[in-house]
């Protein structure tokens, strides 16, 4: 039973497809109304488990529950990896990164949704978590959307290692300098919040959240309308600390719909999260899938070469240091006997 006493049942075919909404479902202050929701065609394996149903077969059903932190970056960072010349021999040696600069600033962008995603994974099993979520027409993607009892969060990653970050009511600025990181997880939540609202037929709020990855020092003066600014480290236990809204039903449904990827992208979503598709021009063409353990595994592998790279330019430093160094040592010394003769 939903608050207000109505109630919601699902029933299922032979097909497996989940059809109609028999009552209508007001779900408690979020005023959720879905008369008619025949065309969600909810799999049923995703279905909320409610009395009186039969069990559902089990259907393997397309899910972004299954991408890693930070995978559309780290996707555009290994295109480019790719692309890029491949590095000499002498630059290897001398520790050049194997990182093109167009993408570095992507790869510090996958490392904070990374550190963000291990915070997030410290939530219970209550709370539903998905990272790079495709959203919109484009390649644009939503960090992290985190969905549980205490309601439906955006989360905008923003990775500032070293540099001074300070936020007020209506400012964000990184070492002196104003970002548009403010407008932009506002559009983000807002975004959230309608295409969430369009699948289960009826309002669900989500507050946006920018989380803070690295900044040295992170100044918040004031919190800005609509949007939450947090130090990443502490994400998780904010996010944990939020009074319950959702009960087990809408959380349910929620939690149905969210891990769809045609809820947030169309056709061009489920493409991308699950498997080829055929192309809008001739029907025919196939577009390759996305494979988010493939993507992690190379990934980590560039990283492997990035830290291996810096440590030879550590070396390499260090060793000129030395050589530069080493012919003051002898008079150094010279003069430390001196000084111990004449005492």
């Amino acid at each position: 039973m939903f608050p207000g006493g109505n109630r919601v049942r699902f029933r299922y075919l032979e097909s497996g497809r989940g059809k109609g909404v028999v009552d209508t479902l007001v779900a408690g202050q979020m005023g959720w109304q879905a008369a008619g929701m025949d065309d969600m065609q909810l799999p049923p394996s995703m279905s909320p488990a409610l009395p009186g149903s039969p069990p559902a077969p089990s259907l393997a059903a397309p899910s972004l529950a299954a991408r890693i932190p930070g995978q559309s970056v780290a996707e555009e960072v290994l295109r480019q990896h790719t692309m890029a010349p491949r590095l000499s021999a002498a630059a290897r040696l001398f520790g050049a990164s194997p990182l093109p600069s167009a993408s570095r600033s992507w790869y510090s962008g996958a490392l904070g949704e990374m550190e963000v995603g291990r915070a997030l994974a410290r939530l219970g099993s209550e709370w539903l978590v998905l990272h790079a979520v495709p959203v919109g027409a484009g390649s644009s993607d939503i960090d992290h959307v985190v969905v549980g009892p205490g309601g439906v969060f955006t989360i905008n990653t923003k990775r500032h290692a070293g540099q001074k970050v300070w936020v007020a009511a209506r400012t964000f600025l990184v070492a002196g300098k104003r970002q548009d990181h403010l407008r932009n997880s506002r559009f983000e939540g807002r975004r959230a919040a309608r295409l969430l609202s369009a699948a289960v037929r009826g309002a669900v709020p989500v507050t946006a959240v920018v989380a803070v990855v690295g900044a040295r020092p992170l100044v918040i003066k004031g919190q800005p309308d609509g949007v939450v600014v947090l130090d990443a480290a502490e994400l998780a236990a904010w996010i944990g600390r939020q009074p319950p809204v959702l009960d087990a039903q809408q959380l349910a449904m929620l939690r149905t719909v969210a891990v769809r990827p045609e809820v947030w992208h169309g056709a061009h979503a489920a493409s991308r999260a699950t498997g080829p598709v055929p192309t809008a021009a001739t029907g025919a063409g196939m577009a390759p899938a996305v494979d988010p353990t493939a993507v992690g595994r190379d990934f980590g592998a560039l990283q492997r070469q990035v830290r291996h790279a810096g440590m030879r330019r550590a070396a390499w430093v260090l060793g000129v240091l030395a050589v530069v160094a080493a012919p003051a040592v002898p008079a150094a010394v010279a003069s430390v006997l001196r000084l111990v003769g004449a005492g």
